[in-house]
């Protein structure tokens, strides 16, 4: 279920201007709450994602670590993001910042 929500607000996610700050809030606000419903849902999300879902789910995966506060979902991002060579140190980064935001 979590496959179907994200997908769809990725596909909308991807016709947003990049400079429309309101109209990115929105979907990311959506985002994080569909991806902290349910941690281990969230986990199942990360570990069968392809790299696009990946690659624009991240956006917000620091905000889902700063509510979730779980060291098993940071590690799931962590092992997400070596899936990928290509955009393995972009989806790093995001994963550190969740990591960040776990112990904030």
């Amino acid at each position: 279920m979590i496959n179907n929500q994200m997908n769809e607000l990725i596909k909308i996610r991807k016709t947003i201007d990049a400079n429309d700050n309101i109209a990115t809030q929105n979907i990311w606000d959506k985002e994080i709450e569909v991806m902290t419903f349910s941690i281990d849902a969230t986990i199942e999300f990360l570990n069968t994602s392809d790299k696009d879902t990946l690659y624009w789910s991240s956006e917000v995966w620091e905000d889902i670590s700063s509510i979730l506060k779980s060291k098993e979902l940071v590690e799931a991002m962590e092992k997400s993001a070596l899936r990928f060579d290509d955009i393995r140190d972009e989806l790093l980064d995001c994963a550190n910042d969740a990591r960040t935001a776990l112990n904030d």
